[in-house]
């Protein structure tokens, strides 16, 4: 079947549809605000750790709508960026339900990726190929359907952070490189700066402008630059802050104790192996192994075939893939010594390794076509030259 402009939105449309329909009251029914609020009000966050629970996609839903109607962020949730909780309470105001915004963060990233691998690959076929890796991958498809008829919401914040940090890394990769699309990729950045406390961005930052130096090395200062606006769009992000605390000493205060508190969250060394592996990770509060329910059978799999194709990448000089490859391995170090490990934390460079798995798909075929072919099981196939 011939891949045309037409065909690949009906058949993500199709996608949607299949996923979405059978659920669809859980993207349309009005937001209880008052309702999630006095959940709050009785969780562990306001009146102590014995009290009763709110998961975290509750917490974000309350404080985005907090949040979007003029509240102070450093009152809610305050050990996250504000932004990625303003567009759930942005979701709310359009939709009346804070969960739409999440299919459309997933067309995002799906096309992302698709345009990132047909960049990459140079082919739409393998483009198509990493787009159905990711959007049959559980630990995406979980990010904007939920997992059971009784849960309340979906409003976590990797999808999001995913969706910007994707498409900074294409419009950083667009050929030919110039201002307009290095701001626009340094404008990303910053919303993934400012969407879910990102500390790996610190890093990742350092392997872009490495690419710059071997490969784009006249326009490294001029990228440089651009990345300026990421420190200035986390200020910005702050603004409504500024409005109940005046003063720039007390914000610097505030950050100085986000960090601190941050740097209390728990470290299992290694986990991330675990989880990928077997689908259970060690817990930090007895050192017990739990299962991870965003776990299934295909991640390892997918991560095989992903160093596969990363393997190729290197042979084949292809130095786009190479970058991807590079994002993906700093990554996840940074979640082997600085993180517990849960599966989800995966998720921003997961159309990285669809991409790259694809790849690997790609050279195991031709590999094993060669073998039939040197066995004399088929025959070689020449393309008509006309001639």
């Amino acid at each position: 079947m011939k891949l045309t402009k037409l065909w690949l939105p009906l058949l993500v449309a199709v996608y949607f549809v299949v996923l979405l329909w059978p659920i669809r009251s859980f993207y349309t029914r009005p937001f209880d605000y008052v309702s999630l609020g006095e959940t709050y009000a009785s969780s562990q966050y306001t009146t102590g750790s014995g009290s009763k629970g709110i998961g975290d996609d509750g917490l974000y839903a309350f404080a985005g709508y907090y949040y979007i109607t003029g509240g102070d962020p450093s009152q809610v949730n305050f050990e996250n960026p504000p932004f990625g909780k303003y567009l759930i309470g942005l979701s709310v105001l359009v939709f009346g339900n804070e969960n739409s915004i999440y299919v459309i963060y997933a067309a995002l990233v799906l096309w992302g990726t698709y345009l990132l691998a047909k960049s990459v690959f140079k082919s739409k076929s393998l483009a198509v190929l990493a787009v159905s890796l990711l959007g049959l991958l559980h630990l995406f498809i979980i990010q904007f359907v939920p997992t059971s008829p009784t849960q309340y919401s979906i409003t976590l914040l990797d999808l999001p952070l995913t969706m910007f940090f994707l498409w900074g890394v294409w419009f950083f990769l667009r050929t030919p490189a110039s201002w307009c699309s290095y701001l626009i990729s340094s404008l990303l950045f910053g919303l993934a700066f400012i969407t879910k406390f990102f500390p790996a961005l610190l890093i990742l930052l350092p392997v872009l402008l490495g690419y710059q130096f071997f490969y784009r090395r006249k326009d490294l200062i001029k990228y440089g630059i651009t990345l300026l606006l990421v420190p200035f769009i986390y200020l910005v992000s702050y603004l409504v802050y500024f409005y109940y605390h005046a003063s720039l000493v007390e914000f610097i205060e505030f950050q100085k104790y986000i960090i601190s508190w941050r740097l209390g969250n728990p470290i299992v060394m290694g986990n991330i192996f675990r989880t990928i592996f077997t689908g259970s990770y060690q817990n930090w509060w007895d050192g017990g192994l739990t299962i991870d329910h965003e776990w299934t059978r295909e991640l390892p799999v997918l991560f095989i075939l992903a160093l596969i194709g990363g393997m190729y990448a290197i042979k084949t000089n292809n130095h786009k893939l190479q970058l991807l490859l590079a994002l993906s391995l700093v990554f996840i170090t940074y979640l082997t010594v600085g993180s517990v490990g849960v599966a989800r934390y995966l998720l921003v460079v997961t159309p990285f390794l669809t991409i790259l798995s694809a790849n690997g798909v790609s050279k195991i075929v031709s590999l094993v076509f060669a073998i039939l072919v040197s066995r004399g099981y088929t025959k070689p196939v020449f393309k008509h030259t006309g001639n």
